[in-house]
């Protein structure tokens, strides 16, 4: 039973990627015997879902596009493959801070990865998935950096692959190059201003960011589009854009400038339009706002084209120091038994 849902979660991770590359990476699954070798290597107890996961596909080579999403901007570009076990293995964690953590996922662009806390066979440390990690904090923290791990923990490995899958099914990100980027449409983050649609998507990138000094990078992903059925008369040009940045604090910064990306799209109907770019903050949580000067090509009028208010907020994190004090009462709960 177990394997059967997991197999229908792996099954819903394929179809709407439909990704050639990605889908020839992915490696049959391992056996039994292997899987209870790693555990008695590492003194652990894989979860049954997990067990499942790996029998059924034992993750995927390490090539990019990575089956767990991508995201990309000029400078940067991550792409989360998932490991199989014998990669798992030997990323497992003897440090403190990390101490009894596996990953699942790797890219090989960022050093981003998923970890998952197995069981103790002896210590009886519930199981877990952390969102994501940096790979300098599975050895060590840059100069001036508390280490950390972003996280959105789930109980079990099968909640948090069943999550993933249901957002490509749902179609909740983007495919480009065959492969899902990771940005998040808000539902209701869209605005349309006479006939032109402005759509917002947008990514928390914890790789670029860190907490000391406090710095929490995002990305966004603007679509503007016109309907086929809109007259030839309303075609316009973007001069401008102009924002309002908001921190958690209420302090704004506006950025004005010509184009977008370099870029002067022109709206036409049927006609669409998609850049990508960033900002970050030194808050866990911001807003922005704005709006586009556009330019009617046949009258040269111009008009202002509203951009829906997007939402950015880092993920929770835990700090290699706060991880230490509660591995501290809990070995002090343990003794007081």
């Amino acid at each position: 039973q177990m394997k059967a849902a997991v197999g229908k979660e792996v099954g819903r991770l394929h179809v709407p990627v439909r990704a050639r590359v990605i889908a020839q990476s992915i490696k049959p699954g391992t056996t039994e015997e292997k899987l209870d070798e790693a555990e008695r290597k590492l003194g652990v107890r894989f979860p049954d879902d997990l067990r499942c996961c790996y029998r059924i596909h034992n993750g995927q080579r390490l090539a990019s596009p990575g089956l767990m999403g991508s995201m990309s901007i000029p400078s940067h570009y991550r792409s989360e493959s998932l490991l199989d076990i014998e990669t798992a293995i030997a990323g497992f964690q003897s440090r403190e801070g990390l101490q009894g953590c596996m990953p699942l996922t790797f890219c090989l662009h960022s050093g981003l990865t998923h970890v998952h806390r197995p069981q103790r066979t002896r210590t009886g440390h519930l199981p877990h998935v952390c969102r994501s990690t940096r790979r300098q904090d599975l050895t060590h923290g840059p100069h001036g950096h508390t280490p950390s791990t972003p996280s959105s923990p789930h109980a079990r490995f099968l909640e948090w692959f069943t999550t993933y899958a249901d957002m490509l099914e749902n179609n909740e990100f983007v495919v480009l190059d065959n492969q899902p980027y990771r940005f998040f449409h808000e539902p209701g983050c869209e605005l349309t201003t006479d006939n032109i649609t402005v759509s917002v998507a947008t990514c928390f990138v914890p790789e670029l960011s860190s907490i000391n000094p406090p710095h929490f990078f995002h990305t966004y992903r603007i679509t503007m589009s016109m309907p086929e059925e809109a007259l030839e008369k309303d075609s316009c040009q973007l001069e401008s854009r102009h924002w309002i940045i908001t921190d958690e604090n209420g302090l704004e910064e506006r950025v004005d400038g010509r184009g977008v990306v370099g870029e002067y799209p022109v709206m036409c109907p049927g006609a669409y339009f998609s850049w990508v770019s960033c900002t970050s903050l030194s808050t866990t949580y911001g807003n922005m706002k704005g709006h586009f000067i556009m330019r009617n090509l046949e009258t040269g009028d111009l008009s202002e084209v509203h951009c829906p208010v997007f939402h950015m907020k880092c993920l929770p994190y835990v700090t290699s120091v706060e991880r230490e004090a509660l591995k501290r009462e809990r070995e002090a709960l343990k003794k007081a038994q």
